[in-house]
């Protein structure tokens, strides 16, 4: 079933905590939350509520612990926290200017960030602190993808995609033939440890590619 939020403003990321609650993050700050899985209320939106973040720049992603406690990240090395449920919002360094384009954890004191210029923020006190951790070379990472909390995949532009085992530490190019169907690697995804897909787009074509 489709669900429309009443805005002009690009949604770029979504956190499911259960069947009911889920929130959004968009452009110029803005973020949204359901407590009724986004079932029709007329006049609220379709069951969508919108908070103001208090910051103006775009968010890219979110994660949401439970349903007061969660993350945003945005352009320019944003990292927003909320307590209360996206009622209230603070800024936590992340030792970057870069944008920031994807946040997970896979525990709770464990998390990663994919952000622009080759970098991934790490966190092991569950995002009080955040370590910048460079891959070696420049590429935009738009997501990031964890099978645990050591394991953790990302994927770029210029072909880019690699894995590491040891929670970041250090990483294996795994791009042998990607570069022969896409360019820029938006999204990845494993179902297990050798099962998994990319999306991503190269000239004009857009492509899903699979392990095999």
């Amino acid at each position: 079933e489709t669900q429309y939020v009443n805005n002009s403003s690009a949604i770029n990321g979504i956190s499911l905590i259960d069947s009911l609650h889920a929130f959004c993050v968009g452009d110029s700050g803005r973020s949204w939350y359901t407590s009724n899985g986004g079932t029709h209320v007329p006049l609220v939106g379709d069951g969508w509520t919108e908070d103001t973040t208090e910051f103006t720049v775009d968010l890219n992603d979110c994660w949401f612990f439970d349903t007061l406690s969660g993350y945003a990240v945005g352009d320019s090395g944003t990292i927003i926290k909320t307590i209360d449920g996206g009622t209230n919002w603070t800024k936590v360094t992340s030792n970057v200017f870069a944008d920031l384009y994807k946040i997970e954890f896979p525990v709770p004191d464990t998390g990663y960030i994919s952000a622009d210029s080759g970098k991934v923020l790490r966190t092991l006190n569950g995002g009080s602190t955040w370590t910048v951790i460079d891959i070696g070379n420049t590429n935009s990472l738009y997501d990031i993808h964890t099978k645990g909390k050591d394991t953790v995949w990302i994927c770029g532009a210029n072909s880019e995609v690699r894995v590491s085992y040891n929670a970041g530490n250090t990483w294996n190019s795994k791009n042998t033939n990607v570069s022969s169907y896409i360019g820029d690697v938006y999204g990845i995804y494993f179902v297990d440890e050798s099962l998994g897909y990319l999306v991503g787009s190269k000239n004009t074509y857009y492509y899903i590619c699979k392990t095999v």
